[in-house]
């Protein structure tokens, strides 16, 4: 609906696209119902890098095929990186898909001795021959940090940030938007065109004061970024309820349908506590005291 209300012709899609390897069947029918409207329907273009939660060969499967149809998956990073041509009114834009890769897979596959991302991610750029003259977007799956800091959650899979995972957004300075995948939260390293777009929910308790968002972006004719966040509304919240079980379920008869972490403040154990609690929340993800 956003892509429509906003006459939005493009969707970048920075990897995680499932939550794990081999995903489970209701995530994977969502993904295909979902893709099929958007391509077939409205004819969208939409590009598709892997992330570390991904399953590169599984999220690979007939991609060559369904290029066809304007739907562009990398899912193996390539030296050159690999590079799409998209056009609006002031010409020419380069696409450059870098999904979530490792040094040891980079030094094994290439001739490069890189031992840190940062070293990896210089190779990947360097053997791109990128012209800065022109308008470049870079759509990749990494940890990039300002200043070595970044917004954090705790639904992530964490990496050895303080050494060798972290990558100083800096260096991507040059290109004209930069679309990162991986952090879940919304946020700009440095500069406003070096974002994470987030997760589209909140997957822990860390981000429920978090305000969710999709990323469009209007590049000009001079390669200027022009951001715009469009709220992301969940037919759930996530929520932290807190008080005595008795003053959770005053009318308990209205249903609640929100995610909510429940902690409870009574002085004692409550029997069957969660199960009471799910009359009334029955999306209820934990109960603690």
């Amino acid at each position: 609906k956003q892509m429509e209300d906003n006459n939005i012709e493009v969707l970048l899609l920075a990897g995680d696209i499932y939550d794990k390897q081999i995903p489970s069947k209701e995530a994977v029918s969502l993904s295909n119902d979902f893709l099929c409207d958007a391509i077939l329907n409205h004819h969208y273009k939409i590009y598709i890098i892997s992330g570390n939660h991904d399953s590169v060969e599984r999220l690979n499967f007939a991609s060559s095929i369904l290029k066809s149809e304007g739907l562009f998956i990398e899912t193996y990073a390539t030296s050159p990186i690999a590079k799409y041509e998209l056009f609006d009114e002031a010409g020419k834009i380069n696409l450059y898909m870098l999904p979530y890769s490792t040094p040891l897979y980079t030094r094994t596959k290439f001739e490069t001795t890189c031992k840190t991302y940062s070293e990896m991610i210089k190779y990947y750029c360097e053997s791109s021959n990128i012209n800065f003259k022109e308008r470049n977007v870079l759509m990749t799956h990494h940890t990039l940090l300002h200043e070595n800091e970044a917004a954090f959650s705790d639904s992530e899979i964490r990496f050895n940030i303080g050494g060798l995972e972290g990558i100083d957004a800096s260096y991507f300075n040059d290109f004209s938007y930069v679309a990162l995948g991986h952090l879940h939260v919304p946020q700009y390293l440095g500069k406003e065109h070096i974002r994470y777009s987030g997760s589209i929910l909140k997957y822990s308790e860390s981000e429920i004061e978090v305000e969710k968002s999709s990323v469009m972006v209007e590049i000009d004719k001079s390669g200027q970024a022009h951001i715009t966040l469009l709220p992301l509304k969940p037919l759930r919240d996530l929520k932290v309820l807190k008080g005595t079980i008795d003053e959770l379920l005053v009318n308990p008869s209205e249903t609640i349908e929100d995610f909510v972490y429940v902690v409870l403040t009574d002085p004692v154990t409550i029997p069957y506590a969660m199960k009471r609690i799910r009359v009334k929340y029955p999306n209820a993800v934990s109960l603690t005291y």
